[in-house]
């Protein structure tokens, strides 16, 4: 191929990544200082591309880490070894346009918003006319935006695009190729919701089962009502998180697959999201006791100062994991009016803060075998996985001696005949516990150990046998 080939231009934003420049660098904005939510409206005053200079002006993101199409990638790089000239066209800030050139080193130029003109649609159009030696050219793009350069193309590339805008571009242009299709978006938003997290929420159901009150049809129901309200709080809250936690989640080997940080859920659909969940949550509360309105607005707040500092501070943020955990007994025991025990609330406590401890090792468990030290996002360092575990371990069998303790208690032998029997729980926690930290230290466990006993055999014989316990014991 010869230089006299017509000029390749690409868009960026939706077609050469799996997301948008502007929407990537206000969260950027956002999760350094939230109180930027208040300055983003005047700016937006100033025009769009105002509103993309000052955001760029005051952010650096990872260019590496984005999510690259890749298949349009090798392409390209096809293309430039062939000798094709290349430009890069977008209606991002000319800052971001100019970091991806360089991080790639595949582009002859670049075309991008300047702060006084968003370079979008015509005013692209424009600016090829002008780039251009030629009247021919070549586009590729993503967007309804793009019909026009799209009918002015010599030859047109649709890159992960809707079935609308192909339809409409094969129409209106000269479709040669399409690179990737567009995400099943209700599909991500599927995974996005995270509904293997709501096994966590049937604690809500702990008070009635420990009370032996399951066989009320009204405390049920109560409970089931609770349920779902925590389930669809939890999940507003995941995507909250998944959100502020989209560049720590490029960086993890596992992680780096979620919807908004693959690109297959727009931040713009998470931005929504995270709201619409709430109220969600908030009008299936309505049905329920104040108090358990009151312990899932604790949650939610917990949950957001988590996502935007707790979790980068050492210990205190498995500490609110942990009591993250709890809550949802408190919230079942809210919406029912049983009053969780003392033994209960020790037991949980300490439990769920070696689980919390658990899931942080092993997630630096993977940041050590990428080579890493640590990640911006979090307070620990590789060489602090032998306290972790040491601390870990320690405060799950502390949870044992709490279970032996109240085996040990008045309470127990109200609520069980053979309450003797019971003692047959404390070497199925030890097994499992310490099972699941062996899983852990050898490389073997999910990033998060919740996931890895839903899907383990093993972890479902062990709740049978307790559940049997348990029953007999009655």
């Amino acid at each position: 191929m010869s230089q006299s080939e017509p000029t390749l231009y690409v868009d960026l934003d939706g077609t050469l990544i799996h997301t948008d420049m502007l929407f990537e660098s206000a969260l950027a904005l956002l999760r350094r200082n939230p109180f930027y939510v208040f300055v983003l409206p005047f700016w937006l005053l100033g025009g769009r591309p105002h509103l993309k200079a000052q955001i760029a002006e005051r952010v650096q993101l990872d260019i590496a880490r984005l999510p690259w199409n890749r298949e349009l990638l090798g392409y390209l790089t096809q293309e430039k070894q062939r000798g094709r000239r290349i430009v890069l066209a977008t209606a991002s800030d000319q800052r971001f346009a100019h970091q991806v050139a360089v991080h790639l080193n595949l582009f002859d130029a670049v075309l991008a918003s300047d702060g006084l003109q968003n370079l979008d649609g015509k005013r692209k159009l424009v600016a090829i006319g002008v780039d251009s030696d030629t009247p021919a050219f070549d586009y590729v793009g993503n967007a309804r935006a793009d019909l026009p350069l799209w009918a002015a193309a010599r030859q047109s590339y649709v890159a992960t695009a809707s079935k609308r805008v192909r339809n409409l571009a094969k129409q209106k242009a000269n479709v040669i190729k399409e690179f990737n299709v567009l995400p099943n978006r209700l599909s991500a938003c599927y995974r996005a919701m995270r509904f293997h997290q709501w096994l966590k929420n049937l604690l809500v159901f702990l008070p009635v089962v420990a009370s032996h009150q399951w066989g009320s049809p009204q405390v049920f129901t109560t409970s089931l009502l609770a349920f779902f309200a925590f389930g669809f709080v939890a999940s507003s809250g995941y995507w909250a998180n998944d959100l502020l936690d989209i560049e720590s989640d490029r960086q993890h080997p596992q992680k780096n697959k979620r919807p908004f940080a693959s690109g297959d859920l727009p931040i713009l659909w998470g931005v929504l999201g995270v709201p619409i969940l709430l109220l969600v949550a908030i009008l299936t509360s309505l049905l329920l006791p104040w108090d358990f309105l009151i312990v899932i607005a604790v949650y939610y707040v917990l949950t957001l100062f988590y996502s935007l500092w707790l979790k980068r501070l050492v210990m205190l943020d498995v500490t609110v994991l942990a009591l993250l955990y709890t809550l949802r007994i408190l919230a079942g025991a809210a919406a029912t009016g049983i009053v969780p025990s003392f033994w209960m609330l020790a037991f949980s406590m300490f439990l769920f803060l070696g689980l919390a401890i658990l899931k942080r090792y092993t997630e630096f468990m993977a940041v050590k075998a990428q080579g890493e030290v640590a990640t911006p996002q979090r307070g620990y360092e590789t060489g602090d996985l032998p306290l972790l575990g040491m601390l870990g371990a320690s405060s799950s069998l502390l949870s044992v001696l709490v279970l032996a303790l109240y085996i040990n208690s008045d309470a127990v032998r109200i609520l069980y005949a053979q309450s003797e029997l019971i003692w047959f729980m404390c070497p199925l926690l030890i097994y499992w516990t310490g099972r699941m930290w062996f899983k852990a230290h050898r490389g073997q466990m999910h990033h998060d150990p919740v996931v890895f006993a839903a899907r383990d055999p093993v972890s479902w014989f062990v709740v049978g046998l307790a559940a049997a316990v348990f029953l007999l014991a009655r």
